[in-house]
């Protein structure tokens, strides 16, 4: 539901770019050319949130929009969001549901989502300013790949966690490597929305 105050919490007396979808009626529109849509599911995260959606808005490419997904949080969550709405240039849509997991999570933001790209974020998680536009530049030079992902750097404590080799994603094909163990981290993925349109979720 789209709620006034919290649409005016910039102090500018201007409406901002962003609104909730009520339960249930998440609405989908017009696929954008180009477009990236950036999905995060969260779930009581309230104080990591902030932190993941500034890294969105700082990219060197900017989304087409920012769905954060709401997975039933306890947590000042929605203010949140609201609140780093009010102080982006970037789309963000809020939507709120009851807990069914991030997985769930993911895919309402998928159903959701206008972008031709979707790129995922955990909510603990941040991009480096220049990830959307490298991945970008690789999926429109290479148009017949529908699934990019990244490196990742894993920090504990403020650390740089090393991975062992066997968490390491090989180069080029990865399906028989992923089949084993889960090489690619979700907060790495660049894929098409045709990919979905085509298969299914």
């Amino acid at each position: 539901m789209c709620d006034f105050a919290i649409r005016n919490l910039s102090g500018r007396g201007r409406p901002l770019d962003y609104y909730e979808d009520r339960p249930g009626e998440v609405r989908s529109g017009r696929r954008g050319r180009g477009v990236i849509s950036v999905i995060i599911p969260t779930y009581n995260r309230a104080l990591f949130l902030e932190r993941s959606i500034r890294s969105v808005a700082g990219q060197t490419r900017a989304c087409g929009e920012l769905i954060v997904v709401d997975d039933g949080s306890t947590d000042d969550t929605r203010l949140r969001v609201a609140a780093c709405a009010a102080q982006t240039a970037i789309s963000v849509r809020y939507i709120h549901q009851d807990n069914q997991g991030a997985a769930a999570a993911r895919n309402t933001g998928i159903k959701a989502a206008r972008g031709e790209l979707l790129a995922f974020l955990d909510s603990d998680d941040r991009f480096v300013p220049e990830k959307l536009a490298r991945q970008f530049k690789a999926m429109r030079d290479e148009p017949q790949y529908l699934v990019s992902h990244t490196r990742e750097t894993w920090y504990r404590h403020g650390r740089i966690l090393r991975q062992k080799k066997k968490h390491q994603p090989p180069h080029g094909e990865i399906f028989k490597a992923c089949l084993k163990m889960c090489m690619v981290g979700m907060s790495t993925v660049m894929v098409r929305k045709e990919l979905f349109d085509r298969y299914g979720m």
